[in-house]
C-alpha cells in the first residue's frame, strides 16, 4: 500500500511556486507517511524508486531553501538520508510539510508552520471531567495530538453519529487556523458483540462483514467534507495492544479470571466514576457485566478479555483465547499512536459511559499518568425530544437523505446548527 501522501491529494499539501523560479531539473517532493516515515520499509522504496538523477536533496536544500519556510528545509534532508540520495526531475518541493521529532512518540503531522502559535491568544475548551473551560496547553509545544471514537462498523451510521463527527471535523479545522499542527487518530471499531454475532450470523469473518460498512464511512466522510485524520485504525490490527495492556493490569492486581474471561475489578480504582459523576457506594463487590455497553445503574467491574463462545470468532493470545472487550481497544490504541498522555480525547456524551470512564480506569493505572488533558464530548441529535439512536429507530443514515434529494451540504450545515 502507498503511504498516504501519494494516494490521498487532499490530505497532501500542495506545492507552492517560490517567489524564484527553480529549475526544472532540480524539484524534489517531500514523500512521508504520516507515521513512522523515517522508519518505513515501503517509504525507503519509494524514495528509491524516484531517485534517480545526479541532484543531491542536501545541494537542492541548501541551494533554495531561501525561497521556502526554513522550518522544513533542514527535515527534508533528515528524511532522505540513508536512502538513495537523488531525487527525479518531474517532482515538485513543498513547502507545508514538516517532519521534525516526535518526542518518543512517532513523528508529527504535517499541517501548518509554528510562526503564529507564539502570538496567539488562548484556547478554552469545555472539559467534560472537570466540567468547567480550561485552556489549551499541548503537552508537546506546537501540536495538538486528538484521539477521536470513531464507528462501530456493524452497519451504516446514522446522522446523530456524524454530529459527533462533524463536531471533530470543525475542532480539527479551528486549531489548524490557530497555526497549530494536529495528529488526529481516529479507531475503527470492527469488533464487539454486535458484530461477532452478526458476522456469525451471517456465516462470513470478522473482516468481510465490517469491510462494506467501513468503506461505506469513508464515503460518507467525504460527502460531508470531513478532512481525513492522520490514522484511522481498526481495533482488529492492535489485538496484541490490548493484550500487553491487559498482561501490564494483571501484573498490577487490577484483574481477575473467571470461565475463561478476564475482568477489571474497578473497586481497586479508586477514581473511577469522576468522568461520568457516577456513584459506586450501593454497587455490590463483585458483581460482573459481560456486555460491551450498560448504563450507569448497571456500573460492574467489566470484561477486558472474553472467553470464545460456540462459533465465534476468537484469537489465540498468551492470555488465553478470546477476543477484547470493547473498551480495551481504544486505550491500547490511542496510547500506541499519541503516548501515555493525549491532548484531547473526543466523542459522543454517550460514550462517556461506560466507555471512556473505562480507557481511564485501564490505562492511567497501567502507566501512572493522566491519560487525557481535555474531554470533549458532542450532546446527542435529538429527534421529537429523544436522542436519535437505532434502537428507538428514529434514525435516518446519509444514504436515506439523499434518495430524498437532500444536498451534503444542507447535512453538514444542519448539524452544525442545531443546539
Amino acid at each position: 500500500m502507498l503511504p498516504r501522501l501519494l494516494i490521498d491529494p487532499p490530505i497532501c499539501a500542495r506545492a507552492v511556486p517560490a517567489k524564484t523560479k527553480i529549475p526544472t531539473s532540480n524539484r524534489v517532493f517531500l514523500i512521508c507517511s504520516p507515521l513512522q516515515p523515517r522508519v518505513d520499509s515501503r517509504l525507503r522504496a519509494l524514495i528509491s524508486a524516484y531517485t534517480r538523477t545526479e541532484h543531491v536533496p542536501l545541494r537542492i536544500i541548501q541551494k533554495y531553501r531561501k525561497y521556502y519556510r526554513p522550518f522544513m528545509a533542514a527535515d527534508l534532508a533528515r528524511v532522505f538520508r540513508g536512502a538513495d540520495r537523488a531525487l527525479s526531475p518531474p517532482l515538485l518541493i513543498c513547502n507545508r510539510i514538516s517532519i521534525p521529532p516526535f518526542a518518543p512518540n512517532p513523528p508529527l503531522s504535517y499541517n501548518r508552520p509554528l510562526a503564529n502559535v507564539l502570538k496567539m491568544t488562548d484556547i478554552r475548551l469545555h472539559n467534560t471531567l472537570s466540567n468547567r473551560l480550561e485552556t489549551l496547553q499541548p503537552l508537546h509545544k506546537g501540536e495538538v495530538r486528538i484521539y477521536s471514537c470513531g464507528p462501530t462498523v456493524y452497519d451504516y451510521a446514522h446522522i446523530g453519529n456524524f454530529r459527533t463527527f462533524v463536531f471533530q471535523d470543525v475542532l480539527r479545522r479551528f486549531l489548524l487556523s490557530r497555526g497549530l499542527r494536529v495528529l488526529q487518530v481516529m479507531n475503527l471499531t470492527d469488533v464487539d458483540d454486535r458484530i461477532i454475532q452478526n458476522a456469525a450470523a451471517a456465516g462470513v469473518s470478522i473482516r468481510e462483514y465490517t469491510e462494506k460498512y467501513v468503506q461505506a464511512f469513508f464515503e460518507d466522510m467525504n460527502a460531508l467534507h470531513l478532512q481525513q485524520p492522520e490514522e484511522t485504525v481498526r481495533a482488529t490490527d492492535h489485538i496484541e495492544d490490548m493484550v500487553a495492556l491487559i498482561s501490564r493490569l494483571q501484573e498490577k492486581g487490577l484483574t481477575y479470571p473467571s470461565e475463561g474471561s478476564i475482568y477489571y475489578r474497578i473497586a481497586k480504582f479508586p477514581d473511577y466514576g469522576e468522568l461520568s459523576k457516577i456513584d459506586l457506594g450501593g454497587m455490590k463487590a463483585g458483581a460482573r457485566v459481560d456486555n460491551d455497553r450498560y448504563e450507569k445503574d448497571d456500573a460492574r467491574d467489566f470484561a477486558l478479555w472474553k472467553a470464545p463462545k460456540p462459533g465465534e470468532h476468537f484469537w489465540e493470545t498468551r492470555i488465553g483465547p478470546g477476543r477484547p472487550g470493547w473498551h480495551i481497544e481504544c486505550a491500547a490504541m490511542a496510547m500506541k499512536y499519541l503516548g501515555e498522555t493525549l491532548d484531547i480525547h473526543t466523542g459522543g456524551i454517550d460514550l462517556a459511559f461506560p466507555h471512556h470512564e473505562n480507557e481511564i480506569a485501564e490505562s492511567e493505572p497501567a502507566t501512572g499518568k493522566p491519560f487525557v488533558k481535555l474531554w470533549l464530548h458532542a450532546e446527542h441529535l435529538i429527534v421529537d425530544g429523544e436522542k436519535m439512536s437505532k434502537s428507538l429507530g428514529n434514525f435516518f443514515t446519509l444514504r436515506d437523505l439523499f434518495a430524498k434529494g437532500t444536498k451534503p451540504s444542507s447535512i453538514r450545515y444542519l448539524l452544525l446548527s442545531v443546539p
